[in-house]
């Protein structure tokens, strides 16, 4: 079973949208695709209820023998995720902070991250079969960063 500790990695790679493919990896080691139930990620620095979680939510058999969810947040990491030709990058230095959140798309010439600027929140969400990624902008409008699924 991979462990996260703190300042982690996470790779998420999206191989096939239909059916939908991903690997997984926390720290290099590779989460099989039936463990996985979802990867979360909110950033919002709203003023009334400020977000920013990276919850991992997978399948784990319990002592009872039974199979269950459990849920962790991975923040803080870097969380880099390759999907429908984009390449999309999270970091947090601090959990449940999300001043401390910096989201780049895509790469720079110099090979360097893209950071964006002007947005007010971020979300991304994989869990059985969906796939879905949006920017929310400062002046309120959304953005989806990945094209409709197939």
């Amino acid at each position: 079973m991979a462990q996260l500790i703190g300042g982690g990695l996470v790779q998420l790679i999206v191989s096939n949208f239909d059916p939908l493919e991903t690997f997984l990896f926390l720290n290099g080691s590779h989460v099989a695709p039936q463990d996985l139930e979802s990867l979360t990620i909110v950033i919002d620095g709203g003023e009334t209820e400020p977000a920013c979680s990276c919850i991992l939510s997978r399948y784990e058999v319990g002592v009872d023998g039974k199979r269950q969810t459990q849920a962790q947040n991975l923040f803080p990491c870097t969380v880099e995720i390759v999907a429908m030709q984009r390449r999309i990058r999270v970091s947090a230095e601090v959990a449940d902070n999300p001043e401390s959140a910096v989201v780049s798309l895509g790469l720079l010439a110099d090979g360097t991250d893209r950071p964006i600027s002007g947005a007010a929140g971020f979300r991304f969400v994989l869990s059985d079969g969906l796939l879905d990624c949006k920017i929310t902008w400062n002046d309120g409008t959304s953005e989806a960063v990945l094209p409709q699924m197939p």
